[in-house]
């Protein structure tokens, strides 16, 4: 999945005021990141987006870029329990590591307003030629919106089959991120992900 590099001119809109880092003031909304490539995107990818920047400010130790994009997923009410997944399986909750890490950046913000119905999430890790199989209903005529990130680009890939065993969604991490169908009927549908990576990865599954 091929994502910009946004912090050198990392735009965010601001309702609540400012944060200062480093001496240079930061205005926060929410906290709403904007960047030309995915300002418009749906929140699901936008939230995959921030999944992967979060994991690789943990991964350079940059607390304070680590904070923002927390602030993010935060704003826009990003939690593991939203996610309905039956399967928890391998799945973790890095979010609650990261505010525990850039616990003293993120008091330097505003308080975050998240969406009263928000996007879930499920986290974990996939080793090399390994497969994670999920399951999760779809209710018809609500529009089912996927979207994926790992910490090692171009790992990953995934598809959503429906109990016939027919694809609706294919995603790979080397291109588009996310997709989205209209289900018909309600049912359980299966996610695989693949790793095609010589490493293993962390996976970022956003459902909205």
């Amino acid at each position: 999945m091929k994502m910009p590099n946004i912090l050198p001119f990392l735009g965010i809109i601001s309702l609540c005021g400012c944060a200062q880092f480093g001496g240079d003031n930061i205005a926060v909304e929410n906290i709403a990141v904007v960047h030309d490539d995915i300002a418009n995107a749906a929140n699901g990818a936008k939230a995959a987006y921030y999944f992967e920047q979060a994991d690789m400010a943990a991964a350079q130790n940059n607390m304070e870029k680590l904070a923002l994009y927390v602030s993010a997923l935060d704003g826009l009410g990003v939690s593991s329990k939203n996610s309905g997944f039956d399967d928890m399986g391998n799945a973790d909750d890095p979010l609650a590591q990261w505010r525990q890490m850039a616990a003293m950046q993120l008091s330097k913000l505003p308080p975050v307003r998240g969406r009263a119905l928000g996007i879930g999430y499920r986290s974990g890790w996939i080793g090399p030629g390994e497969n994670v199989k999920i399951e999760q209903i779809f209710l018809a005529g609500e529009r089912a919106n996927i979207a994926l990130s790992a910490s090692v680009k171009g790992a990953l890939q995934f598809t959503v089959l429906d109990r016939d065993q027919k694809q609706v969604c294919k995603i790979s991490n080397k291109g588009q991120n996310s997709c989205s169908w209209l289900p018909i009927y309600t049912q359980r549908y299966g996610i695989n992900i693949g790793n095609k990576a010589s490493r293993k990865s962390r996976y970022y599954l956003v459902v909205e």
